[in-house]
């Protein structure tokens, strides 16, 4: 849920009742959450924290009656980062205020007038800061992309494999604002430890903080090959290796490559609801699939439902864009979306609807169990 940070006096006892009885309510009814500094139960420094929730939070609620020379520092520090449209000024009726402030709108309330204006200015804001979002329509952030890939196929060439998959997750705006700590216990808790390569098993090996999120690469038996980043915002980069090149090199298995799509529609839901994110949320899947020529398509099984060649050079990609809720919901047919296209490189191969089914319902019945 996205966050409304109060600035005001603390310990007056006639503010601390404004807060929590009308200040408090009216953030909730407008679908925030609402922080106020001496309510966070973290242990840490207090004035980083102050700073943090001023970067992180949707919200500003700045109230400067009583003019406390915090206040006006945490006000400051919020317009000084450019977030004056998210910045709401209050003050109580008849109030003489600091002259630098006269020209800033503000909200000059009473008790009983407080909880109203306070609902329609924050809506008023929400619509202006989404306004301003959908100008920036394109959610894929194409150079750190392009320099995360190569940085990770330095990594995969180390290993002497040249087949991978390759997945990208991308908020629709506005995107979320994560601090690293949080992003590394959300993606600890949301690995998808299955039959094969676990999907975001790097991050419970090696996880380093960068400046604007976390990053990790792993490599077991000089063959399977991981390497992900995810960012502050929510943008997900993953390339890992085929699971086949380290037992049966040159070759895609049908089977593997349903579960290893299905795990991964699973892991973007589990991860993005560790990390608090709306289930109502648009989110941008990339899945792209390389190194596929001269492979043959075989499966794990004795049931040999799909064999082919690759003659293609270039990578197969699909992309979706959904909530989290259709993609919870429909996951067998996005998989199959994925992979039957995936599967028509290989000699227009074909796989059973059953097999589909009996595939992804395996992994779900464990997964959810």
């Amino acid at each position: 849920m996205n966050t409304c940070f109060v600035i005001m006096q603390i310990g007056n006892p006639e503010l601390d009742e404004v807060y929590y009885k009308t200040i408090k309510s009216a953030i909730e009814s407008c679908g925030l959450e609402a922080k106020r500094i001496d309510e966070d139960k973290k242990g840490d420094l207090i004035t980083p924290n102050i700073l943090n929730n001023i970067e992180e939070s949707q919200i500003i609620i700045g109230d400067i009656t009583n003019e406390r020379q915090n206040c006006y520092f945490e006000i400051g520090y919020a317009m000084g980062l450019g977030k004056k449209t998210n910045l709401i000024l209050t003050v109580q009726e008849d109030y003489k205020i600091h002259f630098d402030l006269m020209n800033f709108p503000l909200v000059r309330w009473n008790k009983d007038n407080l909880c109203e204006k306070l609902i329609k200015e924050i809506k008023a804001r929400q619509s202006e800061l989404n306004k301003t979002i959908r100008i920036s329509s394109n959610p894929w952030d194409e150079n750190w992309i392009a320099s995360n890939r190569e940085k990770a196929m330095l990594g995969l060439r180390a290993t002497g494999q040249s087949g991978f998959m390759e997945i990208r997750f991308a908020l629709d705006h506005p995107k979320i604002n994560i601090n690293q700590k949080s992003l590394k216990e959300a993606a600890n808790v949301s690995i998808i430890n299955y039959w094969g390569h676990p999907i975001g098993d790097s991050i419970s090996e090696n996880p380093q903080s960068t400046v604007d999120g976390i990053i990790a690469n792993l490599t077991k038996e000089n063959t399977l090959y991981e390497y992900l980043t995810i960012r502050t915002n929510g943008d997900f980069y993953l390339l890992q290796s085929f699971f086949e090149d380290s037992q049966e090199p040159n070759k895609l298995l049908s089977d593997i490559s349903i579960e290893r799509v299905t795990k991964t529609l699973y892991y973007c839901t589990r991860l993005y609801k560790n990390l608090g994110v709306d289930s109502e949320t648009y989110v941008n899947i990339s899945i792209l699939h390389d190194g596929l020529r001269n492979r043959v398509l075989d499966a794990r099984t004795q049931n040999k439902f799909a064999q082919g060649t690759c003659n293609v050079e270039e990578p197969h990609e699909k992309t979706l864009h959904k909530t989290f809720t259709e993609l919870e919901s429909n996951i067998l047919f996005y998989v199959k979306e994925i992979t039957s296209s995936l599967f028509m490189l290989f000699d227009f191969a074909t796989v059973p609807d059953e097999n589909y089914e009996n595939i992804v319902t395996k992994f779900l019945s464990i997964q959810i169990t």
